[in-house]
């Protein structure tokens, strides 16, 4: 076969002296074997071109596109995540858009593999840093259709795309593919992240007011949490207020993140009232937390509440689960 006979001239040529191969050399012998389907003898010739610092971005259009022509469309995609991830050679715009020429190409082959969460995920951002906003939005409406979960890197990739949280919620309403109270907390989360807190509650406050979109136990988490660690126990107090208002019910790791928050505002009555209401609740305190209160407590001379504290989360240990 005239793909393994080059295979052999290569390893013949290489002995002789004076010579080296050249990237293009090596492109060449992957290009062969990427016909007759002979990946790991490609992914060999890879590595051995990074241990003589011959790898280049073309190597890796050249097995995508391999890939692609297989109809091995995931793999074609894993392979041009792999140039940075493994190698260290980070696409830029041009090697994006030769991704995606690629992958337009196999989509129309018959049979080809079905698309991953991976496999969108790489396309949505590449079709972003091509300013092809459309079609990244296409492409989670896609994935919609097909039931295939967004990731929040997904969410948090069109939003850097789109240059704002409402470019994105325009779009994917534009599109008809949501968005849902879900949504919203993955662009908190990446709000936050982004350490924009006014950005965050107004996004926050614009749900209640949209269908299918009202706050969550999750939502009113996320907020409670924001507050506290910006030291704004008020705010984390108002969010609190407006979920008991709306009739969701606080779970313990909403309840440690308030009064975690409370008492390194030094509001300790606060704090213990807290406790006593998620006591009330059948819900024991993790104990690093009881840890927290007792030590601000102790700081403060109030053993008495310690024990009576302490008491009652014994009682509530004994108490035989019902169910």
């Amino acid at each position: 076969m005239l793909e393994l006979w080059r295979s052999r001239f290569f390893r013949w040529a290489e002995k002789r002296k004076k010579f080296h191969h050249t990237p293009e050399c090596y492109n060449v012998l992957i290009e062969s074997l990427g016909k007759i389907k002979q990946f790991k003898m490609v992914w060999l010739l890879v590595d051995e071109m990074n241990s003589k610092d011959l790898l280049c971005k073309d190597t890796f259009a050249l097995v995508s596109r391999r890939f692609a022509r297989a109809k091995r469309v995931k793999e074609a995609v894993e392979a041009f995540e792999r140039m940075e991830k493994k190698y260290g050679l980070k696409p830029e715009l041009q090697d994006y858009n030769r991704l995606l020429d690629t992958l337009s190409k196999s989509r129309h082959v018959e049979n080809a593999q079905e698309p991953d969460v991976v496999t969108y995920g790489i396309l949505i951002n590449a079709y972003c840093k091509g300013k092809r906003y459309d079609e990244a939005v296409g492409l989670y409406s896609e994935m919609e259709r097909k039931n295939i979960k967004a990731t929040p890197h997904i969410y948090c990739t069109l939003i850097n795309g789109l240059g704002s949280e409402k470019r994105v919620i325009d779009e994917m309403r534009r599109c008809g593919v949501g968005p849902n109270a879900r949504t919203y907390d993955i662009i908190l989360h990446h709000l936050i992240k982004l350490r924009k807190t006014k950005e965050a509650y107004c996004v926050f406050q614009k749900m209640s007011n949209e269908p299918g979109c009202e706050p969550t136990v999750s939502t009113y988490e996320i907020m409670v949490r924001m507050f506290c660690s910006e030291g704004r126990t008020d705010m984390a107090l108002r969010v609190w207020d407006q979920m008991k208002a709306r009739g969701v019910l606080p779970g313990m790791h909403m309840f440690s993140a308030l009064i975690n928050g409370l008492c390194n505002d030094r509001k300790l009555d606060e704090a213990c009232k807290y406790l006593q209401e998620m006591l009330d609740m059948g819900m024991r305190p993790p104990d690093c937390m009881f840890k927290h209160l007792k030590q601000f407590l102790l700081n403060e001379g109030k053993e008495d509440i310690i024990i009576i504290l302490s008491h009652k989360i014994e009682e509530l240990r004994k108490t035989p689960v019902v169910g």
